[in-house]
């Protein structure tokens, strides 16, 4: 199972991008038995940067391809986490669309609802 402490270990250097305004989009498969979605999500809420509160206070919301919910996304500034649906630990190969989805949405500044 998923280690807070493995993660933690790397969280510096993601503050540091989070802090200097870069894009960071973290992932999770819903049924990811290495990276549950509720481990990752206390490690993503325990990270110290400047819109940390705004993260914190942002609604966590419905995301859908072609009407179907393809999972729950949060985000603030230049970040944001999704949870894919009926997708495990390589959420790509499981949910390629939905995935695909989320991505380019994320990178071309798009709301990921």
């Amino acid at each position: 199972h998923f280690s807070k402490d493995a993660f933690n270990k790397h969280s510096d250097p993601l503050i540091e991008l989070l802090d200097k305004n870069y894009k960071v989009l973290i992932y999770v498969g819903q049924f990811d038995i290495y990276i549950t979605p509720d481990k990752l999500q206390e490690v993503v809420y325990n990270l110290k940067w400047t819109k940390s509160g705004d993260f914190a206070s942002a609604p966590r919301k419905v995301w859908r391809v072609n009407g179907a919910v393809a999972g729950y996304t949060q985000s603030a500034g230049n970040f944001a986490f999704a949870t894919v649906r009926n997708a495990g630990n390589y959420a790509i190969m499981d949910q390629p669309e939905w995935t695909t989805d989320l991505v380019e949405k994320f990178i071309s500044g798009k709301d990921l609802s």
